[in-house]
């Protein structure tokens, strides 16, 4: 393995007592019967996934900083995206301030509302934010609907990515009604300028994220998460399966490694890193090519040297 390349971890969380309040008090709150169920689907999670805790560690933006940059150090990761939860998320802000070339954020806005272009602008320009983050299931919108067309405007007169989550997510509060990414294709057609990120594949839409390459070159796609979604496929998939598909159909230029690593208790998903490593390598795959993946691609679009 080429260990030697350097390593731009497009998605990740920051979980934290604090980005959990700002996002509570965003979120819709649930009934107890429905409170009751989504506490069960989160124990399954921490099951699934092998976690001892999915409960966000109650540390300062300094405490996380410190930790996520040492497992960077230890794992060989030289920086990667953070994505938030919330609209005018504070603390991943202040988080990302303790080291700006190494932990990179991303914004999050409902596009709906008016003065939501101008809300990005803002975070854009003076408030340090790389990127803007998306999440239709959870905001309840499709991605095509015209009245996000000022913020898309926006974003890609600030050469502003966009990383949507569609597919399954492990939040209770999500509308699979909202989640193809077939929504992408108008808004990829009537923004080409516009980079346009699928994470996770598209978390179980892998099909339609595939079918987006063919008319849309300014759709990336993210290879994010721990691939629970690909056992729930007709036929189940592996994660070299994934990634054999997405190298086949969207090339080199427009995949992008992650990690989705979140959880304190749970560390850096180094495991994850390694994979697509040996992955690359079985796949024989370029050194060139391996270095756009595992980081060059995100540093294009966010336009930072690599």
């Amino acid at each position: 393995m080429r260990a030697n390349i350097k390593v731009l971890d497009c998605h990740m969380h920051l979980l934290t007592a604090d980005t959990q309040r700002e996002a509570l008090a965003w979120l819709p709150p649930m009934s107890p019967p429905v409170a009751a169920a989504a506490r069960r689907r989160l124990g399954r999670y921490e099951r699934e996934q092998n976690v001892p805790s999915a409960q966000p560690a109650d540390e300062t933006v300094a405490a996380a900083a410190g930790r996520w940059l040492s497992e960077f150090d230890q794992y060989g990761v030289t920086a990667a995206v953070f994505l938030p939860l919330a609209p005018r998320p504070d603390t991943l802000r202040r988080f990302a301030a303790r080291q700006p070339e190494r932990l990179i954020p991303f914004t999050f806005v409902n596009p709906w509302e008016a003065g939501a272009d101008k809300i990005l602008e803002e975070d854009i320009l003076q408030r340090g934010f790389r990127g803007l983050k998306l999440y239709p299931s959870i905001q309840g919108f499709h991605a095509s609907d015209e009245r996000a067309y000022a913020v898309y405007a926006q974003a890609e007169a600030l050469s502003c990515p966009i990383l949507f989550h569609f597919g399954v997510t492990l939040d209770y509060r999500s509308d699979l009604r909202y989640s193809n990414p077939l929504d992408l294709h108008p808004v990829a057609r009537d923004f080409p300028g516009l980079a346009l990120v699928v994470a996770h594949a598209g978390a179980g839409f892998f099909r339609e994220t595939l079918m987006l390459a063919y008319h849309c070159a300014n759709i990336l796609v993210d290879t994010s998460g721990s691939g629970t979604w690909m056992r729930y496929l007709p036929r189940p998939l592996t994660r070299r399966d994934v990634v054999e598909r997405l190298l086949d159909v969207f090339g080199p230029e427009r995949i992008l490694y992650g990690s989705d690593s979140r959880h304190a208790s749970e560390g850096y998903r180094h495991w994850l890193l390694r994979e697509h490593r040996e992955i690359l390598e079985t796949l024989r795959v370029p050194e060139d090519d391996q270095r756009k993946i595992l980081g060059g691609n995100m540093a294009r679009l966010l336009q930072i040297p690599w």
